[in-house]
């Protein structure tokens, strides 16, 4: 199975981190969250869904 991944970036925490939670809803699961001193930064992963079709 392979995994798709999505970056989300807001300058507050407690935005980042709303969005995440909206995320998680949808089988996404927290990998890294940086921070670069402006912004901060979360990466998501989750299992790609496979249709059958290729």
């Amino acid at each position: 199975m392979t995994k798709e991944y999505e970056w989300l970036g807001y300058k507050f925490m407690t935005h980042l981190m709303s969005d995440v939670n909206r995320y998680a809803r949808d089988g996404w699961r927290l990998v890294n969250v940086v921070y670069d001193g402006k912004h901060y930064f979360a990466v998501l992963e989750r299992d790609k869904v496979e249709n059958g079709m290729g």
